[in-house]
């Protein structure tokens, strides 16, 4: 209940805006998804290659937004961003068997999740001509699909994909959004931003703690 009523105040304040004083710009990034407090998951980079397991170029996290600027006083601005993203992480490690039960071996899982995220922050300038700015607010992320890719095996002589649907994540976290910017001309733009997860992201009772940080790195045009 209480992420809903933030996403709703989320999406009050994009359409909201003053039309004479919005700013429309579009994004596109790439991104790594970082577990926190999870030892049996690790990062996954946004570009790799794997040639052990006969998987070939992989690609991680890329994906592309929307955001609504509005100045609010002074040099400070009210920003909100919708988001659209692909994301992958190194999943925990499971044991498979064989059909007469004997052990294949613990594989580590590529998770790839399908998430939107929409947040609101104020935007401070951090020079006179406004080329550096710096954000911080609140968001939320949701989860639409997550599938955790252990490769292939064999299974009575036939090679059998190991791609399963996680359902161990929660379906919607809150984040917090730190956000610095460089502006080149009138027009394009690049940011890094960090996500940092407050809620709780996993589903596991033994996994209460665990949190996820995302980082971006993202270009921007403005219209």
């Amino acid at each position: 209940m209480k992420n809903t009523c933030i996403l709703t105040f989320l999406l009050f304040l994009l359409f909201q805006f003053n039309v004479t004083a919005q700013t429309w710009a579009f994004h596109i990034n790439g991104n790594t998804a970082y577990p926190v407090n999870n030892d049996l998951k690790s990062a996954y980079p946004i570009l790799w290659y794997s040639s052990e397991d006969d998987r070939g170029v992989l690609v991680g996290g890329f994906g592309a937004g929307v955001s609504h600027t509005r100045p609010l006083k002074g040099n400070i601005k009210l920003k909100i961003q919708l988001n659209g993203q692909r994301s992958r992480f190194y999943d925990m490690p499971s044991i498979f068997y064989d059909v007469n039960g004997a052990p294949i071996g613990a594989i580590i899982g590529i998770n790839t999740n399908l998430n939107t995220s929409l947040f609101g922050m104020p935007v401070f300038s951090l020079s006179e001509n406004q080329k550096w700015r710096f954000g911080a607010g609140l968001g939320l992320r949701g989860t639409f699909t997550s599938k955790s890719d252990y490769g292939e095996t064999f299974v009575q002589g036939q090679k059998t994909s190991l791609k399963l649907k996680n359902k161990s994540l929660a379906p919607v976290h809150l984040f917090l959004p730190l956000e610095l910017t460089k502006y080149f001309g009138e027009h394009f733009f690049a940011s890094t931003r960090v996500e940092a997860a407050i809620t709780k992201v996993s589903k596991l009772p033994n996994y209460k703690k665990e949190r996820s940080a995302f980082v971006f790195a993202e270009i921007g045009y403005q219209l």
